[in-house]
């Protein structure tokens, strides 16, 4: 058993697997540990009547607001009081009893409703809209000539999220453009439709493959990318879906990438496995295929999961960057699920784990199940890795061999006697509670060294009677592994 960082996550998926989240970090203690009512508004000072909530005009009309809009009294113009509980003001003064309210709601200073308001200015260039997702064309809200695109239209059905949209002015070239948005930059929607690609005027054509782009000013960043690549926006659900990063795209056939190959900087196509059904797929130029456990960046197009293993999210854990989590279903065999997780050639069978514990039935996350081996076995395999453990806010506890980014702190042996005490630390040391927030070197843990936790040090778990050790990575032949007292695992340590 070994100490572990947990990372606790607030994890929330929609009916296709839409995720979003928001995580935070702490560190276990000890080995084995894991871790609108449309109410009418209007232009008065308040007061109280027999309701609680009125508000007293200059002309002495008392409105209050309950389920819809009541008028208790109006004052004519001779200055008599008429009352009625359910009426409606006429432009006269006078009430009506059908309790109707003109178009606008809007109250006039003698306590009439008007429809002087008129309707809403029209959205310009980039400002957000709302598009008719029943009109083919999308019809919605802005200026002349210009198309109000719903960014987050495929995303926002599935989980009934606001629609994200804005206003945008398409094209198939500069000539179709006019300052201050005078260049045409292609687009592509992930969040609406991969397949399309859009011509959409902005400012400019800068942005270089891997920076961010984006499609409007809505967000007050306004950029384009450089000839030849494309604006990837809605690739992940954890950031608005009109924000994204300058990348290549590719297509995917059986018989392999068509058309222009990815640069050799990102030379791998990550797309969907093309079927009978879709013999080609839209895909991304990326530097390599992320699997469960491996870093990426949330919405870059060159760091994204690997999108042939449709069940596989980037869920961020410091930031924009994160983990490549897989996701299954409980119910499934065991040899058809966690596919990505169970490929990594660690020796493991990996398990789903239901999200809500109260719900078997509910979507599951996978496991390596990699927490009770001595020593990791992460790292052997795969290299810059270490066994972390997770908790999600449904009850799901996995862990999996997550990727570590350098640079890191040094594992550090200890100085045993014959009983398997701790008496002494290597020199130098390093202390990883308190004076650095660097990762142990991989297959290593913060392990404390008082009782009050303030001290640790990066120290490996290790089992004296397998082969591999866990000790061998030290490359010293006087550190070797020896049992803690009376537990069932030892550390990596000098005799003194």
């Amino acid at each position: 058993m070994r100490l572990r960082t947990t990372v606790f996550c607030a994890l929330v998926v929609g009916a296709l697997g839409a995720a979003s989240t928001g995580c935070g970090s702490d560190d276990t203690n000890g080995p084995g540990s894991a871790f609108v009512d449309a109410g009418l508004k209007v232009d008065a000072s308040a007061s109280n009547d027999a309701s609680g909530n009125g508000t007293e005009q200059d002309a002495g009309t008392n409105i209050r607001f309950d389920s819809g809009i009541q008028v208790d009294a109006t004052v004519g113009s001779d200055g008599s009081i008429t009352t009625d509980t359910d009426g409606s003001v006429n432009a006269d003064g006078s009430v009506d009893t059908d309790g109707s309210v003109d178009t606008d709601g809007s109250v006039d200073t003698d306590g009439s409703v008007g429809t002087d308001a008129g309707p809403p200015p029209l959205a310009t260039e980039g400002q957000p809209c709302e598009a008719d997702l029943s009109s083919p064309t999308l019809d919605g809200n802005c200026e002349e000539d210009l198309f109000c695109f719903p960014w987050n239209a495929a995303a926002a059905a599935q989980s009934g999220d606001a629609q994200i949209a804005s206003c945008v002015r398409l094209c198939e070239e500069d000539a179709d453009c006019a300052a201050p948005n005078s260049v045409c930059t292609l687009v592509r929607p992930w969040g609406f439709n991969p397949e399309l690609l859009l011509g959409v005027c902005a400012p400019s054509r800068d942005a270089q493959i891997g920076e961010s782009c984006a499609p409007s000013p809505r967000q007050g960043d306004f950029a384009g990318c450089t000839e030849g690549l494309e604006c990837q926006v809605g690739l992940s659900g954890f950031l608005p879906e009109d924000y994204g990063t300058c990348g290549q795209s590719c297509i995917q056939t059986e018989a392999g990438v068509e058309g222009e190959a990815c640069p050799a900087e990102f030379p791998v196509c990550n797309a969907a496995t093309p079927t009978a059904d879709q013999p080609s797929t839209v895909g991304l130029c990326s530097a390599r295929s992320l699997q469960a456990g491996d870093h990426c960046v949330n919405g870059d197009a060159t760091q994204t999961c690997d999108l042939a293993q449709g069940s596989i999210l980037c869920l961020p854990t410091d930031g924009m960057s994160g983990l490549c989590f897989e996701l299954c279903m409980p119910d499934d065999a065991a040899e058809d699920s966690c596919p990505s997780m169970n490929g990594r050639g660690v020796g493991l069978q990996a398990s789903c784990v239901p999200f809500d514990a109260t719900d078997p039935a509910s979507f599951g996350i996978c496991s390596a199940n990699c927490s009770a081996e001595v020593p990791d076995p992460c790292p052997s395999t795969l290299g810059d890795y270490s066994c972390l453990g997770f908790q999600f806010s449904g009850g799901a506890s996995v862990d999996l061999c997550g990727e570590l980014a350098p640079p890191f702190n040094p594992r550090e042996s200890v100085i045993m006697n014959e009983g398997g005490q701790i008496v002494g630390m290597q020199e130098p040391h390093v202390n990883c509670v308190e004076e650095s927030d660097l990762p142990c070197a991989p297959g290593s843990a913060c392990f404390p060294l008082n009782a009050t936790q303030t001290q640790g040090a990066c120290l490996t778990y290790c089992d004296p009677t397998a082969s591999p050790t866990g000790c061998e990575p030290y490359n010293d032949p006087t550190v070797e592994c020896r049992l803690l007292l009376d537990q069932d695992y030892g550390l990596c340590s000098k005799l003194q």
